[in-house]
């Protein structure tokens, strides 16, 4: 794993991942999903991201709604989301929780 900058902030990826490349490039890896995301948003709402992956999508939805929880397998990454943005509260769901600094 290595860990990548982008406009949301670093998050760790898979070396050669395509997502990984695409958020180096500061762009969305599933484009079409956005506007579903947009036209979601509710800064006093609850939003839940199941299947985290590097959190892209967690990220995101806590800077655009009130609290998160996310799930997330690989306890090594679900650190990275617990305080993903100042505002928003974000909580992980994991066996066992490991922060990994970028």
């Amino acid at each position: 794993m290595r860990c990548v900058p982008s406009k949301l902030g670093p998050f760790w990826v898979w070396d050669q991942d395509y997502l990984g490349q695409q958020l180096e490039a500061g762009t969305w890896w599933d484009e079409h999903l956005r506007p579903l995301y947009e036209e979601a948003v509710n800064p006093a709402a609850w939003a839940l991201d199941v299947g985290a992956n590097v959190g892209f999508h967690t990220v995101w939805m806590a800077a655009h709604f009130a609290h998160v929880t996310m799930t997330k397998v690989d306890e090594r990454v679900v650190g990275a989301f617990q305080d993903a943005s100042g505002k928003s509260s974000v909580i992980p769901c994991a066996a066992g929780i490991d922060l990994l600094e970028c």
